[in-house]
C-alpha cells in the first residue's frame, strides 16, 4: 500500500452538536492528515448543522432524512473520496496519531484489510 493512500474520515451525526466540535477537531489534528472529513447529518434537530458550519471547508457536510446510523455511515462512503475509510463517532475523539499508526499497518501488512484500535472510556463532568 503506497504512502499517498488517501483516508476520508466519515462522520455520522445524529443530534450531536454538544461533542462534535472536539470529535471534528481530533481529525483535524492528526499527525497524518486525512484527505477529507465528512459529516453526515440524520436529521438532526440540535445545533448540529451550526456546529459543523463553524469548521468552513475543513469539512464537509451533508444532510439526510432520519434513516439510523447504517443508512448515515454507507451515505458517508458514497460521499467519500479516499482510499482508506476511518470512522468517527460524533461524541468520540482520536488520540493525535490514531491514522498514522492505523495507515502504518496497513502499509506494513498488504493482507490486512482494516485495522482496529483500543478504546479509553472517559465521562464528560456533566454525566
Amino acid at each position: 500500500m503506497p504512502d499517498e493512500m488517501r483516508v476520508s474520515v466519515i462522520i455520522p451525526i445524529f443530534n450531536g452538536a454538544k461533542y462534535l466540535s472536539e470529535a471534528i477537531s481530533s481529525a483535524l489534528h492528526q499527525t497524518r492528515p486525512p484527505c477529507e472529513i465528512g459529516g453526515v447529518d440524520d436529521g438532526s434537530t440540535d445545533e448540529t448543522p451550526s456546529v459543523a458550519a463553524s469548521f468552513g471547508d475543513a469539512i464537509r457536510y451533508d444532510r439526510q432524512p432520519h434513516l439510523g446510523v447504517s443508512a448515515t455511515s454507507n451515505h458517508g462512503v458514497e460521499l467519500a473520496r479516499g482510499d482508506l475509510f476511518a470512522f468517527l463517532d460524533s461524541d468520540d475523539v482520536w488520540v493525535p496519531d490514531k491514522l498514522q499508526k492505523q495507515v502504518s499497518v496497513l502499509q506494513a501488512n498488504p493482507d490486512v484489510d482494516m485495522v482496529f484500535g483500543y478504546i479509553r472510556y472517559f465521562a464528560s463532568p456533566e454525566l
